[in-house]
């Protein structure tokens, strides 16, 4: 029986545009000095992932965090300041700068082995139906059909590498994606942290013992000097999916997710 063993992790970010304005909304009674901004990831099949700076909102949902925008920044001194991009009550104006915490994936020691991919998306709600926004929309809203740079592979770094419409963690050096083998195995044992996206900036921060720690994160820039909005509001939605890593798994031959 062919079983994809997977579970989802959604990053979100809400944002309504109205006329050339966008608003969100910050909630500092929500997000306490106190909260945690990581957690277990349990897949099916004794599959588990750590993650990090970022917030559950659901079951299987999660909310991408800001360190602040470009008037804000500046004041970022803690991790208890991050704050959900979806909650900051102010407008601002088109050619604004965020700077959203950088999501990572570290392996559980109580996992087995496993592969990992995850596929990003560009979302809009109109009433109660959310759809996939087109490539026109993105560009209008952001100024670009590209507006995050992922963590990509290089010769010497695992990263992730793009196949279809998922982008798969592989060894470093890895140019193609032919065959299982190409994909990064991540073992119970492996102390490596997987940042989803570009991890060069960074920014010093306390945590919850006061101790100094490094926060990346990167810039999410909207659209300079937009005169209609050809949407009201998006959403970005990350989905993590895992499959088992040991060798002689079915799974694999079986070749669930299609990369041969």
């Amino acid at each position: 029986m062919k079983t994809n063993k997977k579970v989802v992790l959604i990053l979100s970010l809400m944002c309504v545009l109205l006329a050339l304005l966008l608003a969100f909304s910050i909630s500092f009674a929500y997000f306490g000095r106190n909260r945690k901004f990581f957690g277990t990831l349990n897949f099916s099949n004794g599959i588990k992932l750590n993650y990090y700076n970022a917030q559950p909102s659901g079951e299987k949902s999660f909310t991408l965090l800001k360190l602040g925008n470009a008037r804000t920044f500046a004041s970022f001194e803690s991790v208890s300041d991050l704050t959900p991009l979806n909650e900051a009550q102010e407008d601002v104006k088109s050619e604004e700068v965020f700077y959203l915490a950088n999501p990572y994936i570290t392996a559980n020691s109580e996992s087995i082995d496993c592969f990992v991919r995850f596929k990003l998306e560009f979302k809009t709600r109109e009433y109660s139906e959310t759809r996939l926004m087109t490539d026109e929309e993105v560009v209008n809203v952001f100024g670009t059909s590209n507006p995050v740079e992922y963590n990509l592979v290089g010769e010497e770094n695992i990263g992730f590498l793009k196949k279809g419409d998922y982008f798969y963690l592989v060894n470093a050096g890895t140019e193609e994606i032919l065959d299982y083998s190409d994909l990064y195995k991540l073992t119970n044992a492996d102390e490596n942290a997987f940042y989803l996206f570009e991890k060069e900036l960074y920014k010093t921060a306390k945590d919850e013992n006061e101790e100094d720690v490094d926060v990346y994160y990167y810039t999410l820039r909207l659209a300079d000097m937009v005169d209609v909005y050809l949407v009201k509001n998006f959403e970005i939605e990350i989905t993590i999916e895992t499959i088992d890593g040991r060798d002689g798994n079915a799974i694999q031959t079986d070749d669930i997710w299609q990369i041969k």
